[in-house]
């Protein structure tokens, strides 16, 4: 303990006898270290921390699929029960959903909240505890007047002040009085359901409890000890065909897709953080490589020094130690120094997340509240400590006092020369590989970004707003708060137009319908063969406003949205082809989500 102190003053003496190498080596450091760290919080948060539950890889989510059909969607939810009751595999089996609606709490404004339907069992499944009050399986004396409500605990913290007394108190949520019955873990974050703050009953009446094409509830299992994923999807596959000869109108030609929650969660952002944490990873070994090189031609003026320290019988060892301390000393400066770096470097991370991003990733709210930046910071110092003191400290053994007086005589360099050149090489390569990378990650961004999406994306601004469902239940009272919306906008100085829709472009139509339907002239197929596509609600001046042109046909007109009009439809390009032959102005399909629609004629 002695000789360490010994050799960390006299590093720090060394460090600051050379002031401006020793700043510029600490420097380049902090920079490799910082980013390093940064990326390290986006990867520790997406990929170790996204599902903080216990054995999350014993949990799978279950999806519905359809023959002849990509992709996967919801199980309805008398399906979610029957699984349940049938099945063998899983421990546990629970539902979610997203959802949102206008909070209104005592003497306070509505507002409109995001937040999710859950099953009874759903936290139990997970395997997550409230941090206070009661779980919905818990069971208790819940109000007959308000249903319960679990809150995040962001949530408690914002609309409690994270008081104890939170649990009993009524708010209203939409057309539902509810009564807070527990708060979860400050660390809970389900991604699925985004940055949801309320966790709800499912409803236990109405269409959306009864209906089996009505596919709205997501589905998570815990697999039982000994049960793999393939014997679990088998069984599931058979209680499916059992299910399709049940209900064929709902259910033929259904199938079942089982992959670990996980891969929901961070299977698509996995490649991404794993690609620019090695880019940061590079970067790191660049600025050792720097470090080194500064090191190395340091120290040819201590060539003599050291060449005397072991003229005078100085151990190797003990040179090699010295020098690898000053390396470690540096490098553990370099580490504080970095941690102001890895601050701004997050922050501007996080700033190039858009909010709609964000709200999927909740748990990059919190990247560093583990302790992880601190952790991963020294651990990392203390390796690029060891990485680039590696080549001033193996050369320092070679020097004799002999060979170094013979040396200053003949002014030759030697292997020293060829050691940095060669570190020098190694950095112009590394260089060059991230420089290229970065290059073909730009073009393919920028080819993205300037991809024209069929309409003028410059200038267009989204405004959303719920409307109290206890206050506007009539639709002609719903028509007429949003033809007076449109009105004020449209007077407002520099808007040029005005439309509403159920889902924006380019988005995933999140909240619209997706509708089964059957084309004039074609075979009708009966039950879950059906095709289906998204449908969009949109006002009559929806392309007009968006600037965007139909190939064929003509818009929405104000008559089309008279009562007794004759129903009109506008199909997408894709659609036409796969189900119209390549034309389909002015034939009709039918809506069959309810018997008795009429057709409707397809105008554009």
């Amino acid at each position: 303990m002695h000789t360490l102190w010994q050799d960390l003053r006299y590093g720090s003496r060394m460090l600051r006898k050379t002031p401006l190498v020793s700043a510029v080596a600490v420097l380049t450091l902090a920079l490799g270290i910082g980013a390093t760290t940064a990326i390290f919080l986006f990867v520790n948060a997406g990929l170790i921390h996204a599902l903080p539950i216990r054995d999350a890889d014993r949990v799978l989510h279950i999806a519905m699929t359809r023959e002849h059909e990509a992709g996967e969607f919801e199980a309805a939810y008398p399906t979610f029960l029957d699984w349940q009751a049938q099945d063998k595999s899983f421990s546990a089996m629970a539902g979610y959903s997203e959802s949102g609606d206008l909070l209104r709490m005592a003497g306070g404004a509505a507002e409109p909240v995001h937040s999710a339907v859950v099953s009874a069992n759903f936290f139990s499944t997970l395997g997550v505890s409230v941090a206070l009050g009661r779980d919905f399986s818990a069971g208790g004396p819940d109000s007959s007047e308000a249903l319960p409500m679990i809150l995040s605990y962001s949530s408690w913290q914002k609309r409690f002040a994270g008081k104890a007394d939170a649990i009993g108190q009524a708010v209203t949520l939409g057309r539902n009085r509810y009564v807070v019955i527990g708060v979860l873990p400050r660390w809970f974050e389900f991604a699925p359901v985004g940055d949801a703050e309320m966790y709800l009953p499912p409803p236990t009446s109405g269409g959306m409890f009864t209906r089996r094409n009505l596919h709205w509830i997501q589905v998570i299992g815990r697999l039982k000890p000994g049960v793999t994923l393939e014997q679990a999807a088998s069984e599931m596959t058979a209680i499916s065909r059992h299910q399709a000869q049940l209900y064929p109108s709902s259910d033929a030609g259904t199938g079942v897709h089982l992959v670990p929650l996980r891969e929901i969660v961070v299977g698509e952002i996995r490649p991404v953080l794993l690609l620019v944490f090695a880019a940061a990873g590079f970067v790191l070994l660049i600025a050792c490589a720097n470090v080194a090189n500064v090191l190395l031609a340091k120290s040819a003026a201590r060539r003599q020094e050291i060449a005397v320290r072991f003229a005078l019988g100085a151990q190797r060892q003990r040179i090699l130690r010295q020098v690898l301390t000053e390396s470690v000393l540096l490098a553990l400066v370099a580490g504080a120094a970095s941690l102001l770096i890895t601050r701004l470097s997050t922050a501007a991370l996080l700033a190039t997340v858009p909010p709609a991003v964000r709200q999927t990733m909740p748990f990059l709210n919190d990247l560093g509240g583990r302790g992880a930046a601190l952790s991963f910071t020294l651990l990392v110092s203390l390796l690029a400590g060891v990485l680039f003191g590696l080549a001033p400290a193996l050369r320092s053994p070679s020097y004799s006092l002999h060979a170094v007086l013979g040396e200053a005589g003949r002014g030759a360099v030697g292997g020293r020369a060829r050691l940095r050149s060669a570190l020098v090489v190694a950095e112009i390569a590394v260089a060059a590989a991230l420089l290229m990378v970065s290059g073909l990650l730009l073009q393919s961004v920028w080819r993205v970004v300037n991809t024209d999406p069929g309409f003028n994306r410059h200038n267009l601004l989204l405004l959303t707003y719920v409307l109290p469902g206890d206050r506007y239940k009539d639709p002609a009272a719903i028509n007429a708060i949003q033809e007076e919306f449109e009105r004020k906008i449209a007077a407002l100085p520099g808007v040029e137009g005005v439309a509403e829709t159920s889902g924006m472009p380019l988005s995933d139509c999140n909240g619209c319908n997706t509708n089964r339907f059957a084309v004039e002239g074609k075979p009708q197929i009966v039950g879950a063969g059906q095709p289906e596509a998204a449908a969009r609600d949109i006002s009559p001046d929806y392309f007009r406003v968006l600037q965007a042109h139909l190939r064929r046909g003509r818009a929405f007109r104000p008559q089309d949205y008279v009562a007794n009009a004759a129903p009109v439809v506008i199909v997408n390009r894709t659609l036409e082809q796969q189900f119209f032959d390549g034309d389909a102005l002015g034939k009709h399909l039918t809506f069959t989500y309810k018997p008795g629609l009429p057709a409707r004629e397809v105008v554009g």
